[in-house]
């Protein structure tokens, strides 16, 4: 059986201990060596992950892969007081399955592997109360921005529904030595977020465009057992422009069926004022689309989309960019004289297409498809001809050509196809390609878990050890 790390450890507070009895040092030296927080936070526990892009710096523990903390200058905005920064799951509303993985090393929420690069860090795991549920939790930072998007993806391997409540909590203490923040849930550019103003005005944001998601700020401290986390969503806080040292909370609700996925985003935003921070989260937002979806296409034409995203986020349009001297032939007139015009081969649930005209994309190397009713889990198949310039009436080259969907919420996600088979709907593509940030197929991803855990099942993997991808 795996030993875990708690809180209540003699260990754990040990470590915490020693932290506060550091810390006047280390914010002296913040300014001169970010880097220095994770020596500081984890000398006792081993390694961190350190990323950075100059003048924000991201700690995210690798034996559990919580955030161990943010610095932004010389501004530590998690590691003073009781550090919180965690995150974890919970199996409806039974507590008894509440499963959270802490910056001070709690571990109760299996972490299988994981990888890093100089700007990202991506943690694998497994959640396993009541059900099987594999996740990847991606740390990345924003390029020019100072902020963090955290993309979690969850696979259902069991063979039922799974009901789970996902969370993050924080407690931002970023005004050390004084612990109290103005706390408030707000919107920004038209985007749910909760934030917490020190009253030097250094501020941290945290949101996203989710429709399943919760907020709160200003209450509880933080969310350390099952029964916060149900008040948490029963009842969210908002502190509306109250100052107190409390906690600032995300979290989403969602059913997922047997074999399926989902993906989550939002957004972490830090500023050494209001405006600054709102400005990082606000230019930060086009990388939070809960849409996503995969595509394939063959030579000889034909197109499959299946549409992987949240529940009410539904496909608008595709478009279809061919290159490689490739070209849609829909009618007699050349440059292509045997072609196959637009139709709709197949669909899983309500989704309809309006096709456009044969006549307007004969010879052209770029279509939209408008769709109505594409919700999520739906896919459908059309049929076309492709050509080669070169050889007309012959095979197309779809390789490296991009399909691009504009989602209902706005926002837009696009693939590059790659050779390698799919099936949508039973239909075969040659070229396939998924908006995910997850390497497809996801059996690839489910097979490097099982693998993991039976290898490795006592202790995390080491960087250069991770699971194999596709």
């Amino acid at each position: 059986m795996k030993t875990f790390i708690t809180d209540q450890s003699n260990e754990a507070k040990q470590r915490l201990s020693m932290a506060k009895n550091i810390m006047p040092f280390r914010r002296w030296r913040l300014g001169l060596l970010p880097a220095l927080v994770a020596v500081l936070c984890f000398a006792n526990n081993g390694q961190a992950a350190v990323l950075s892009n100059g003048s924000l710096t991201l700690t995210v523990r690798d034996d559990n892969g919580a955030i161990g903390d943010v610095v932004l200058g010389s501004t530590n905005f998690f590691s003073h007081g009781s550090f919180v920064s965690d995150f974890g799951l919970q199996s409806g509303t039974d507590t008894s399955s509440f499963r959270v993985n802490t910056t001070n090393g709690g571990a109760s929420l299996a972490l299988d592997s994981w990888t890093s690069t100089p700007t990202s860090f991506t943690a694998f795991g497994t959640y396993t109360v009541g059900m099987n549920v594999a996740y990847e939790r991606a740390y990345s930072l924003v390029p020019g921005q100072n902020s963090v998007l955290i993309t979690t993806r969850f696979v259902n391997l069991g063979g039922t529904t799974a009901s789970l409540r996902y969370f993050e909590t924080y407690d931002p203490d970023q005004g050390f030595p004084n612990f109290e923040t103005v706390n408030d849930v707000y919107t920004v550019a038209g985007t749910p977020a909760a934030r917490a103003t020190a009253p030097g005005g250094s501020t941290f944001i945290i949101g996203g465009s989710s429709p399943s998601q919760t907020l709160a700020s200003g209450g509880p401290f933080s969310i350390d057992s099952g029964a916060a986390l149900n008040a948490f969503f029963s009842s969210p806080v908002d502190g509306n422009s109250t100052s107190a040292d409390q906690g600032t909370h995300l979290g989403n609700q969602f059913s997922l069926p047997a074999s399926e996925e989902i993906t989550l985003t939002h957004i972490l935003a830090f500023g050494d004022t209001l405006a600054a921070a709102e400005t990082a989260f606000t230019e930060s937002l086009d990388l939070t689309s809960p849409g996503s979806f995969r595509a394939g296409i063959n030579a000889n034409g034909g197109l499959g989309i299946e549409n992987l995203s949240e529940t009410g986020i539904s496909i608008n349009t595709i478009t279809i960019t061919l290159i490689n001297d490739t070209f849609f032939d829909t009618t007699t007139t050349a440059p292509g004289t045997a072609p196959t015009g637009w139709s709709q081969q197949a669909a899983i649930g309500g989704v309809t297409a309006a096709l456009p005209s044969n006549a307007s994309t004969d010879g052209q190397s770029m279509a939209t498809i408008s769709f109505s009713s594409f919700d999520a889990a739906d896919a459908i198949n059309l049929g076309f001809d492709l050509d080669l310039f070169a050889s007309p009436d012959g095979a197309g080259n779809p390789l490296g050509a991009t399909v691009t969907a504009l989602f209902s919420d706005g926002g837009t996600a696009s693939v590059t196809l790659a050779l390698e088979n799919l099936t949508i709907n039973g239909f075969s593509y040659a070229y396939s390609g998924t908006s995910s940030s997850i390497p497809e197929p996801a059996t690839c991803l489910l097979l490097g878990l099982g693998i993991a855990a039976v290898l490795l099942r006592r202790r995390p993997v080491r960087y250069g050890k991770s699971i194999p991808m596709c």
